[in-house]
């Protein structure tokens, strides 16, 4: 008796067809609500993001007197450029109200911020200047005093040169080894091209020696580098200026923020603050979900019978890519806020008809998201990035989806 064995194409396609519904039906049961119950080791929950807050701050800016005529100008660089921070990391909603001020040389600006990001890590960007600049050590004084060991930090015994952070193109923070051969980090002070070979000429007289990095009144000490010179080449090398920073993680990621995104011109100063009410949501998720999910089948359903367009296939797709999103979500612990999640699923659901029934729509509805995740702001931001998210998953698993039930054709033919 002779046994038949299938043929090896076939066979390939078979467990290529199982390993493909096996991977989707996994992101479903993943995306499912309380799916840690069948396996009790792991929690496939979605990270929420942390709690809204909203605040806030009255700033009093100075303005000098040879800046009177410059004043409005002065000021809305300083707004620009605090705005510039806070967007870097990540803020939501930032509004700016002048404050008329009887005092001449006072400026009064209200800065209101509405985010779910960390709200000290905020504070520290809105309430520091950062103000840098250069400082050497004025002769007489004993840094080296056991009595004052606050001599080395007070800016009192530092001379002022005229380089600030204005004269560097960028510092660069990363990890370098350090004098004890562990890794650390450091911020490196890159100055501009055209301004370089003043700069090194000024501090080569100190070459070796100790002075200072005074930000915010603040002096930090650093050691200025040897020029060493090849005169076989006639290359200089130099040292950077290098200053070793604490923190790790959020505290590099606030320092790249504060060092490089410009120098704010006014001095000023937090005179007060004050929290307020955030506009509040209380939604059963588990219940909007369902719903969403009954009104895209309608959606589905009417696309089908009104215009005879839409297959099951885009049908199936599109609840899969849902799920595909949703468990990803879960299994990167990538924080969200549930109400982004659900007004995108509303868009969605609406413009149904014309993605599923138009590739092209697709692409240019993501593209659309793409551009608001990098002009957008706020949560406008947010909801861009999550609709590129999903249609461009979905595009991937609409090809996917065509491609196994091709398979699932081909088996049952036994072609």
């Amino acid at each position: 008796m002779k046994i038949k064995l299938p043929k090896f194409k076939l066979f390939l396609r078979i467990i290529l067809a199982a390993f493909i519904t096996s991977l989707l039906i996994s992101t479903i049961l993943i995306a499912l609500p309380q799916t840690e119950k069948i396996y009790s080791k792991i929690r496939y929950d979605i990270t929420i993001a942390p709690k809204i807050w909203k605040k806030e701050y009255r700033l009093e800016m100075s303005i000098k007197p040879k800046d009177r005529n410059k004043r409005e100008k002065k000021v809305a660089e300083t707004k620009a450029i605090l705005e510039k921070r806070l967007r870097k990391y990540g803020v939501q909603e930032i509004h700016f109200k002048d404050i008329k001020s009887e005092e001449r040389d006072t400026a009064v600006v209200l800065v209101t911020i509405e985010s779910d990001k960390d709200q000290t890590s905020v504070e520290n960007i809105l309430t520091q200047r950062y103000y840098l600049r250069f400082v050497l050590r004025k002769e007489g004084v004993n840094f080296e005093d056991e009595k004052n060991q606050f001599a080395l930090y007070d800016i009192n015994n530092y001379t002022f040169t005229p380089y600030t952070l204005h004269d560097f193109r960028s510092v660069y923070i990363t990890k370098l080894k350090s004098t004890s051969g562990e890794k650390s980090y450091f911020s490196i002070y890159k100055p501009w091209e055209y301004k370089a070979p003043e700069f090194y000429k000024y501090f080569d007289k100190y070459a070796g020696q100790y002075a200072g990095l005074a930000i915010d009144g603040f002096v930090s000490p650093i050691i200025v580098p040897v020029t060493a010179a090849n005169s076989s080449r006639g290359v200089t090398s130099r040292n950077p200026f290098a200053l070793g920073v604490n923190g790790d993680g959020n505290d590099i990621k606030l320092l790249n923020i504060l060092n490089n995104t410009g120098v704010i011109p006014l001095s000023y100063a937090q005179t007060s603050s004050k929290d307020l009410k955030t506009s509040t949501f209380t939604v059963d998720y588990i219940k909007a979900a369902i719903l969403l999910s009954v009104l895209t089948l309608t959606v589905l359903i009417l696309n089908n019978v009104l215009t005879k367009r839409g297959t099951f296939i885009d049908g199936l797709s599109y609840f899969i890519t849902a799920t595909t999103v949703v468990a990803g979500l879960k299994l990167f612990a990538i924080p969200v806020q549930p109400i982004i999640i659900i007004y995108v699923g509303i868009l969605l659901t609406f413009l149904v008809p014309l993605f599923l029934n138009s590739r092209a729509i697709t692409i240019a509805m993501a593209t659309i998201g793409l551009l608001l995740s990098y002009i957008g702001m706020g949560y406008i931001r947010d909801a861009g990035i999550l609709l590129f998210v999903v249609l461009t998953v979905y595009l991937g698993i609409k090809e996917t989806v065509t491609y196994l039930f091709r398979l699932f054709n081909q088996i049952a033919s036994n072609d």
